[in-house]
């Protein structure tokens, strides 16, 4: 909270940068459930989580700035539970919900 380190490669990453990688990261896990790896959706949502998360790094790789990455653990999450709600053979149950 405003005491993070500030290293001469560190780099400004513009909001509208931030909001791509998400969309992106977010798509990506809705392309992982809409075209499962596996048959077994706790599975997918491991791989939807590892993929998004490597879409991540990318993106805080090119622009220099690791701190993309820190939203990801309100992000994926929710976006991870919501394919699992989604791909549930009893869509839409209340346990689910």
């Amino acid at each position: 909270m405003g005491r993070e380190e500030k290293m001469a490669s560190t780099q400004f990453v513009p909001a509208s940068v931030c909001r791509a990688t998400y969309g992106v990261a977010v798509g990506w896990v809705a392309f992982i459930f809409l075209v499962p790896h596996h048959e077994d959706p706790y599975f997918n949502g491991m791989i939807a989580h590892l993929e998004a998360t490597v879409v991540i790094w990318l993106f805080s790789f090119s622009y220099g700035n690791t701190s993309l990455y820190d939203p990801a653990w309100c992000v994926l999450p929710i976006a991870v539970a919501a394919g699992w709600m989604c791909t549930a053979p009893t869509y839409p149950s209340l346990r689910s919900l």
